[in-house]
């Protein structure tokens, strides 16, 4: 993996860090559940996808979020697409983020890049703990 990409991934999860941390300070200010007990683990996960979607590009000039509803990839070259706008292309990266070491389940069959955020959510901390408890545990990249 390419200095630069691990470099972006890095600052992008860095992000979602703090910005979870940011929430669950809220949360906890008012005695509510942190957001990572409170959703369903497909939820959360669908959100830790799309927070990276949204963010990769801020540190990737030549990445942009699809804009496509629905469409594949998620992140295409920027400008390639009249008004970034594709349904399908096998250029660009398929984001996921799981719970799970393997077994991501997808829906696109077309070759293309899959980036999967694998993270860890700690069950064992109280749900009102101020103590934060997610991290990423690994980053596969390959080509499908």
């Amino acid at each position: 993996m390419g200095f630069r990409l691990l470099w972006l991934i890095t600052r992008t999860s860095d992000d979602f860090v703090e910005f979870l941390g940011f929430i669950n300070q809220q949360l906890y200010s008012k005695e509510i559940e942190r957001l990572e007990v409170m959703m369903m683990p497909a939820n959360f996960s669908s959100m830790v996808g799309e927070f990276m979607i949204s963010n990769i590009p801020k540190y990737c000039s030549k990445l942009v979020k699809k804009q496509y509803h629905n469409g594949h990839p998620d992140l295409i070259p920027a400008g390639m697409f009249p008004k970034n706008s594709a349904q399908h292309s096998h250029i660009g990266i398929e984001v996921k983020a799981s719970r799970y070491q393997s077994g991501w389940q997808g829906h696109n069959p077309e070759d293309t890049w899959l980036l999967v955020f694998v993270f860890d959510i700690s069950g064992n901390l109280l749900s009102h703990s101020k103590q934060f408890a997610y991290k990423i545990t690994d980053l596969p990249i390959f080509s499908t």
